[in-house]
């Protein structure tokens, strides 16, 4: 009937507004995110590290979260990301950065 095909077409309608207004809101939280200087670090905004250590494997997410992992189900958050802060005088030798990625719980 022609109102039950109204009511899918407008379900659909306000599924892709969700999704859309899902969209916007990640795009406006990566455009205010502190990326560094000149934005130097915006290429790495939503990539994830994984570091196995013991029976644990730690993951972090520039733009999402840092998360620990023993293999069953999602794992334990270890907080959000936050930004980039200086971490003292750059020196590779020493394995100091110079900046480190923030993330608090």
């Amino acid at each position: 009937t022609p109102l039950k095909k109204l009511r899918v077409e407008i379900r659909s309608a306000e599924k892709h507004e969700r999704q859309v207004a899902r969209e916007l809101e990640e795009l406006e939280e990566e455009a205010g995110a502190d990326m560094g200087p000149d934005d130097e670090y915006q290429p790495l905004w939503g990539k994830c590290w994984s570091l196995v250590h013991a029976q644990y494997t730690y993951e972090v997410c520039v733009g999402g979260e840092a998360r620990q992992k023993d293999g069953k189900g999602p794992g334990v958050g270890l907080g959000e990301w936050t930004g980039f802060e200086d971490d003292g005088e750059a020196d590779p030798s020493q394995g100091l950065p110079g900046r480190a990625f923030v993330f608090k719980h």
